[in-house]
């Protein structure tokens, strides 16, 4: 017996999973006024402020969250996120948690 819990960072402002996105639409317009150089013109972005990261409940120093990936910071968050949507969390059982593709 076994369930199955997804956690996903969808691009377009979807903030959880009961969110629905429309099955067609329009590649969006990249964001504008950023520093540097960006070869990407349109595409999916998340609208998420990497910075929020909550460090402390990751046990990271601050230098620690500056210098890793945002991205590891948006799948730890999604990694708890599915974990907490779990209702048998307590329960004495073995947990998995695969992330990848």
């Amino acid at each position: 017996m076994g369930d199955v819990h997804i956690g996903a960072s969808m691009p377009g402002a979807l903030s959880h999973r009961s969110a629905s996105m429309p099955k067609h639409h329009t590649i969006p317009t990249g964001p504008t006024g950023r520093v540097g150089r960006n070869h990407t013109v349109d595409g999916y972005l998340l609208n998420e402020d990497v910075a929020l990261f909550d460090t402390e409940f990751f046990s990271f120093s601050g230098d620690m969250a500056s210098a890793m990936d945002p991205q590891v910071g948006l799948l730890l968050d999604t990694n708890y996120e599915t974990l907490e949507d779990d209702p048998f969390i307590l329960a004495p059982f073995y947990r998995y948690l695969y992330s990848g593709k």
